[in-house]
């Protein structure tokens, strides 16, 4: 885990957060097709199913993720998701996760080779978070506004429609355990959808 020691520092000037990436609407047509597709095959379970492995110990969390392109669901794709951009760059594909309370996704480096890596909250819940930084805060179950005053961690709160990007492909990130049920999601620019291995 030393070598993640400065990682914080390694990533920070990569990391940023966009309010109102997308729109509360957009938020809720997005929560609302997730609610009605959570009970079917277009959610995978990621603890079985092409798991993302932790970086410590290959533990591969609890959650569900349901793949959005436009093959898949062409008018939502149209209506609400094509036309998003970060940095210039268009979209690339989508990733609606699901998370029941308690599910978590451990510290990882994203397998898609994307250039930036935008994270969207569909609802607000202030102890619910995306965490950035040292995996030893997550393994050594250090309290999140401990590793943040350590300058370990950047916690990010559940704040519906706020974007939290990355660039790059080697930002360790996670999900801890949520206390309610929560729903996101992640778009990928710059990558090719050939690459796209969830």
């Amino acid at each position: 885990m030393l070598k993640y020691k400065n990682h914080l520092n390694e990533i920070k000037s990569r990391l940023s957060v966009v309010d109102n990436f997308i729109s509360h609407e957009v938020c809720d047509i997005l929560l609302q097709f997730g609610k009605d597709k959570c009970n079917t095959t277009a959610f995978l379970d990621r603890s079985g199913t092409l798991p993302v492995y932790g970086v410590h110990n290959k533990d591969v969390g609890k959650y569900n993720s349901c793949r959005i392109i436009p093959e898949y669901y062409p008018d939502l794709w149209d209506e609400h998701i094509k036309d998003i951009t970060f940095e210039g760059f268009p979209i690339s594909a989508a990733v609606l996760n699901r998370y029941k309370a308690g599910h978590f996704l451990p510290p990882h480096k994203d397998k898609l080779a994307a250039i930036y890596t935008v994270t969207i909250p569909l609802q607000d819940e202030p102890e619910n978070y995306l965490m950035f930084g040292d995996p030893a805060a997550y393994y050594d179950d250090i309290p999140i506004e401990e590793s943040d005053n350590k300058d370990m961690t950047v916690s990010c709160p559940d704040k519906k429609g706020t974007g939290y990007a990355f660039y790059g492909n080697d930002v360790v990130h996670w999900v801890p355990p949520v206390v309610a049920e929560r729903y996101s999601m992640l778009c990928f620019f710059g990558s090719r959808i050939a690459e796209f291995d969830l």
